[in-house]
């Protein structure tokens, strides 16, 4: 064995030998290449490994001599472009490998900036963004960021009110994207778009009613109570009723919808009259309205959330606007503090209107007995907005309300009753948004909110046929209401389908109340709370016609360490360009509430109140919302329904002579359907809606764990509005129906007083050339109904009642001024 292995080992090296000292001899005239290898081998014992396809298309023609195979073989291989190796005694021919090029890293390049009104420079929050087959949405600021891995992108964007834009945007630059306004004209240009086309101005969110607050002077009534005016005529708030102050939104009860201004919390939304919204129309920018089925952002409430934006005002110039009517005054103004901040400001004042001499007025129809009031409202709204650094805004708002309310009735000299309320709201925020370079933006947000009401009334009645029924009474309530709050958010820049965003906060409710019958004081309570919240919530943007919100949030109360997790999602399809689909579920949560005091012989009362213990649980509600949206160039169709169930609803009661209020818990169901319609033919506009709903409670001690109808409950409202623009002149009208609120059940023939109110208004655009102005005549109730305010009733111990009226006949004028 050894010696052959000795004979392979020579054998291998006289080969070695002999590839070394000779000389290698190529003589090849257009040969393949593979050819002349298999030669070389036979002839020279070289030996060779290589693809035969590599060499197919390779044909040499080569005469020379060479002295190492190396060189012969480099020599070769040149002309076809292949490499040459040598692995011990074998060479090896190969194609050269393929040059790929590393797969470049994927940089994502940031868009970002903001959307903005052409003519007054206000920033527009919500804005819809289309982009590259996603939806992104801008902030309050109306600021957007996002990030894809190209340089250049290009979008499309809407807002209500406003023509859609389509704009190229720029990688890695802050862009100010200005919008115009449909009411904005060129004498000389007109833009027509294509009416074939039509894309989403707003995406189909559940249980979402979007206001252009301009539309608001079109309505009848004054500015000053702009804001009611809208919100009165969309479909699932409730108008029947006049209850302006807490707004019946989707069964809710009284203090179970949240109202912001700023993100403050507003407990007091009108004056007693219902005629002044406490926010100042003249310092409003964009109104939300979240009927249900809301986003984790949203906090404290059972109920639905009415979002109100301010302006940021006019950096470049000053602006004043004056308004007047036969009821009250009230002014603007707008001062730009050098060229980072604006102050503005808002004041306004009644005074007894001019055409009504006589306030407390009693009347009586079909044997049912209704009294009016006399109201005194002042209040005072400031804003300071800016820029630090050119891009992080700060905002710092504040507001004060004084409300007087106050009304004498008697009948018949056997039934008499006085009573004065008065009511004091102030609350500030200050917010703090910061943008960053690599994309997204945090916000800082502190707020305070505080509502002292004073309620004191005498009460006596006497009968001659029931003697045992005389008598009289003196009450006394005192109650408060305060939130105190600190927030932080953090939105990421969307990528890719995502777009998240996270929050947390410390939350601090107080409440007070005295209550005080014939100079015994029946109660004197004080509670507060205090939490911690956190949420986080993720946008999916699916696709254009795709999109999922699903978020978790978490309220800890620091004083008994209990958890509350409530999980919301919301989702949104766009079947084609038209129509859309929309649902929503989650879960909410209520730590302190707004009850009812019913009294055997005394006026129903309200008051707030905290819930912080295990006896009086937080209130909770499961809501799930299911809709469709037909969107078109003239026609917006939307249909939705809702179930709402509620668990830990409160009411008090009072026997007299007892030594306190008795608190009760109950639970509560709703659901229904609103169906809404809006037309635009030309310039006019014309709204109808239908609202469907059924309202029950149940209370153990009261109706024996049965559900019953809520006071609140109104099956049937039809809602109608018109709005003609014959520039300068406008007309507009609206007409409202309601089958009946439970609540005057029994006033007659043991049925509802069903409600029913047309309004009707002209308006005429004053043509002057260097200021604004316009003249608005208005006739609230113009058939004069005879309509019953909710929750303002005086009862009888011989179950006669008499219902607080709703607005009589009632004729405004209104001057409005701008410079």
């Amino acid at each position: 064995m050894f010696r052959n292995l000795l004979l392979v080992l020579g054998w291998t090296l006289l080969i070695s030998l002999q590839i070394h000292a000779q000389t290698i001899s190529v003589q090849a005239d257009k040969e393949p290449l593979a050819e002349v290898l298999y030669q070389l081998r036979d002839r020279y014992q070289i030996q060779f490994l290589f693809n035969s396809e590599d060499l197919t298309a390779c044909r040499i023609t080569l005469h020379a001599t060479f002295d190492h195979p190396d060189d012969a073989l480099a020599a070769l291989v040149a002309p076809c472009r292949l490499k040459v190796e040598r692995k011990g005694e074998i060479y090896v021919i190969s194609a050269p490998t393929e040059f790929i090029p590393p797969a470049p890293k994927i940089t994502h390049r940031l868009f970002s900036g903001t959307v903005l009104d052409k003519v007054s420079g206000e920033p527009l929050p919500s804005s819809l963004i289309h982009c590259n087959g996603k939806l992104i949405l801008t902030d309050e600021t109306g600021y957007f960021s996002f990030k894809t891995s190209e340089n250049h992108e290009r979008v499309r964007i809407s807002y209500l009110g406003y023509s859609s834009l389509d704009t190229l945007l720029k990688a890695d630059k802050l862009h100010h994207i200005s919008m115009n306004p449909v009411d904005w004209q060129i004498n000389e240009i007109v833009v027509q778009s294509d009416p074939t086309r039509y894309e989403w101005d707003e995406w189909p969110i559940s249980g979402l009613v979007k206001l252009n607050h301009q539309i608001s002077r079109f309505l009848p009534g004054s500015i000053d109570h702009g804001l009611y005016n809208m919100l009165r005529l969309q479909p699932g708030i409730l108008a029947a009723g006049e209850q302006s102050n807490d707004y019946t939104i989707w069964g809710s009860y009284p203090g179970q919808s949240a109202v912001y201004y700023d993100h403050i919390r507003l407990f007091s939304l009108n004056s007693f009259d219902d005629n002044q919204s406490v926010v100042h129309p003249l310092m409003l920018k964009e109104i939300q309205v979240l009927k249900g089925g809301f986003g984790v952002e949203y906090e404290n409430s059972v109920g639905g959330i009415v979002d109100i934006t301010g302006k940021q005002g006019n950096l470049h110039q000053l602006e004043a606007t004056a308004n007047i009517n036969n009821r009250a005054a009230s002014g603007y103004l707008n001062v730009p503090l050098g060229s980072l901040f604006t102050l503005q400001a808002a004041y306004r004042r009644t005074f007894p209107d001019l055409f009504s001499p006589q306030p407390n007025e009693e009347s009586e129809r079909d044997d049912i007995l209704f009294f009016s009031s006399e109201n005194q409202f002042q209040d005072l709204n400031l804003k300071l907005s800016g820029t630090t650094n050119g891009r992080n805004r700060i905002y710092l708002t504040a507001l004060a309300s004084d409300d007087n309310f106050e009304y004498d009735f008697s009948h018949d000299g056997r039934k008499h009753e006085e009573r004065q309320n008065k009511r004091t709201q102030l609350g500030g925020s200050a917010v703090y948004h910061a943008f960053y370079q690599q994309g997204g933006y945090s916000t800082t947000i502190a707020s305070y909110s505080d509502l002292e009401s004073q309620h004191e009334s005498e009460q006596e009645f006497s009968d001659p046929n029931q003697p045992d029924l005389e008598y009289s009474t003196e009450t006394e309530l005192a109650n408060r209401i305060q939130e105190t709050s600190i927030k932080h958010l953090h939105v990421f820049p969307a990528r890719g389908i995502h777009s998240w965003k996270v929050s947390g906060a410390f939350v601090r409710n107080f409440a007070q109340y005295d209550y005080t019958l014939d100079s015994l004081e029946l109660e004197d309570a004080t509670a507060d709370l205090n939490r911690l919240s956190l949420f986080t919530e993720d946008i999916l943007s699916l696709s254009d016609k795709v999109t999922i919100q699903a978020g978790l949030r978490g309220d800890f109360l620091l004083d008994n360490r209990k958890m509350y997790l409530q999980p919301r999602i919301r989702a949104a399809i766009a079947l084609n360009h038209r129509w859309g689909l929309h649902a929503a579920l989650g879960r909410y949560t209520q730590f302190f509430h707004k009850t009812t005091i019913f009294e055997n012989v005394q006026s129903v009362l309200s008051l707030w109140g905290i819930l912080d213990s295990d006896l009086t649980p937080p209130s909770t509600s499961t809501h799930g919302v299911l809709g469709a949206t037909m969107q078109s160039q003239k026609l917006e169709v939307r249909i939705e329904g809702y179930c709402k169930d509620l668990q830990n609803l409160y009411t008090y009661s009072l026997r007299r002579g007892t030594p306190a209020l008795d608190l009760q818990s109950g639970k509560g169901r709703f659901y229904g359907m609103d169906v809404s319609m809006k037309a635009r033919m030309a310039k006019h506009e014309y709204w109808l809606s239908y609202a469907l709903s059924s309202a029950m409670e149940s209370f153990p001690l009261i109706n024996f764990g049965e559900y019953q109808l809520a006071p609140h409950n109104q099956t049937h409202e039809l809602k109608g509005a018109a709005v003609w623009d014959f520039s300068p002149i406008h007309f507009s009208a609206n007409y409202v129906w309601g089958s009946g609120l439970e609540f005057t059940r029994g006033a007659k023939s043991k049925g509802t007083l069903p409600y029913s109110r047309l309004d009707a208004a002209l308006l005429y655009k004053l043509p002057f050339k260097d200021f604004q102005g316009q003249l608005g005549l208005s006739a609230l109730n113009v058939l004069n109904s005879f309509n019953a305010k909710y929750h303002n009733t005086i009862l009888f111990p011989n179950d006669r009642e008499a219902f607080s009226r709703g607005i009589p006949f009632t004729f405004l004028t209104n001057l409005y001024v701008a410079f």
